[in-house]
């Protein structure tokens, strides 16, 4: 069994640690709270409907439809852009909410 001497000194040690922690979360809250956070301007892409017989979703203008797959919760509808790049973009099969771009890496 640790001696009396050993164990008030790791109550002060935890004491300090605790003492600290809410110190470094306060002062986090208060800088936060200054400093709020700036939104990012996102350049704007004029969008027009791509469609399949049965579905459209929004993609860059002069897109050409390649396919769209999808499953139960993601539809990805694969484009090629008026640059010639092939795109895949991923929206949400519930909402048609647009994800984001999925980008593959080659090996």
């Amino acid at each position: 069994m640790p001696s009396e001497k050993t164990l008030k000194r790791i109550v002060i040690i935890l004491g300090v640690l605790l003492v600290t922690g809410f110190f470094g979360i306060a002062g986090t809250i208060i800088y936060r709270s200054i400093n709020p956070v700036q939104e990012v301007e996102v350049a704007s892409v004029v969008y027009e409907a791509v469609s399949s017989p049965s579905v459209s979703f929004p993609t860059p203008k002069g897109a050409e439809l390649i396919g769209i797959s999808h499953n139960m919760a993601v539809t990805i509808v694969h484009i090629k852009n008026k640059q010639g790049v092939e795109q895949r973009l991923a929206y949400d099969s519930r909402t048609g909410e647009f994800l984001g771009e999925l980008v593959l890496e080659k090996p």
